[in-house]
């Protein structure tokens, strides 16, 4: 857990942020920017990518919190699930 003036700092670098839990882990995240999402767009939109790429780029842009997050120790569809929760914040859809 972050500790209050960590967490006070983050909000004033990058305004709204979300909390959420993998496996009882609490995961903070904030909202994609626009480049953020048109970088993110890019990289759908090529072949070299699978989508399994662009969910740890969304993932590893987007969390705060933990710091390094380790992706190998999660289950696909919790991953899968915090990529949609980070887009759904940031108001953003594939489609």
């Amino acid at each position: 857990m972050l500790d209050s003036e960590k967490l006070y700092e983050l909000k004033k670098l990058y305004g709204s942020l979300f909390i959420t839990q993998l496996k009882k882990q609490e995961v903070i995240f904030r909202e994609l920017t626009f480049s953020e999402f048109d970088r993110i767009s890019e990289y759908q939109n090529s072949p070299e990518y699978t989508n399994v790429d662009i969910e740890d780029l969304i993932i590893k842009t987007a969390v705060l919190y933990p710091e390094e997050i380790n992706l190998d120790k999660y289950p696909a569809g919790l991953i899968s699930s915090l990529a949609e929760e980070i887009l759904e914040e940031s108001r953003i859809f594939f489609r």
